[in-house]
């Protein structure tokens, strides 16, 4: 694979906040390596991270890292808006630490954009244990109405989308502005729904173009994780809903409950059925 850069491919910013993930950042950076797209540039904002990689060593390998950049411990928003304001790129995308890209995910969001769109949503895959077990379709995107979306995506069991799906353009970027540092958690929720509700037009692909990394996390930090995410979709709610989100709260209630329960009882198997969602294999 070509990695000469080609100026006349729009420059694409991969940012990736880094919080004591060093087990799964390798292979974060080298999908992002593999891509076949000529003109990446890749930053890393290290959270205040404990558990540190070898930073020489990973540079040594992954040739595509720009920059690496070490601030104190503020949060996942804190660390994306710092990787947003370093950027150079035309076109942005956010990778967690603990997730990759698949082959040919940038050049294909990236032909969306170039064909006139400011933000381009993609689907995205569900890995466990190194194996793709699920991939989540984006058949309930189909809607028009982008209010009709946005509600699906906050009262549903399952996510019409995954955030980090997204491609977004540096100028939509600069009228929807960064993540809301206050979030804990839920930060990707809000801040994807304000691309949506800010875009002038946006682009669905139905190629797989991320891999979310499922693992089991010990109990503790699951249920911590949950409650906080409860928190913040309130919160988020109460931003969007209007006079409708008393129906939103009880509907979360309900959900986020179900959740819970199996974040208690729960393990992650069975990923290989098919479901009435939209998710196969």
């Amino acid at each position: 694979m070509s990695k000469k850069m080609d100026q006349a491919c729009p420059k694409i910013s991969v940012i990736i906040p880094h919080y004591n993930m060093a087990k799964y950042l390798p292979a974060a950076t080298k999908s992002v390596e593999r891509q076949d797209y000529d003109n990446i540039e890749l930053i890393i904002i290290d959270d205040g991270s404990q558990e540190q990689p070898d930073w020489n060593q990973l540079t040594a390998s992954v040739t595509c890292i720009t920059r690496i950049i070490k601030i104190e411990h503020a949060g996942k928003p804190t660390a994306v808006n710092q990787g947003f304001k370093t950027a150079s790129g035309d076109f942005l995308v956010i990778l967690d630490a603990d997730d990759r890209l698949p082959e040919k995910s940038l050049s294909a969001r990236a032909r969306a954009l170039q064909s006139g769109a400011d933000l381009c949503i993609g689907s995205f895959s569900i890995i466990c244990s190194g194996k793709v077990r699920v991939h989540r379709q984006l058949n309930s995107l189909r809607d028009k109405n982008r209010r009709i979306i946005v509600n699906k995506y906050l009262n549903g069991v399952i996510a019409p989308f995954h955030q980090n799906a997204m491609m977004f353009s540096r100028k939509l970027l600069d009228r929807i502005g960064d993540m809301d540092p206050k979030m804990i958690r839920g930060q990707d929720k809000d801040f994807a729904i304000r691309l949506l509700l800010g875009s002038q037009k946006t682009a669905l692909i139905e190629r797989s173009v991320y891999q979310y990394n499922r693992y089991q996390r010990p109990l503790k930090k699951r249920l911590y994780n949950r409650c906080m995410g409860t928190r913040s979709t309130l919160i988020t709610i109460n931003r969007y809903m209007g006079l409708r989100k008393f129906w939103y709260w009880c509907c979360l209630v309900i959900v986020d409950t179900m959740k819970l329960i199996y974040n208690l009882f729960g393990v992650y198997k069975g990923l290989g059925k098919s479901n009435s969602a939209g998710i196969k294999t």
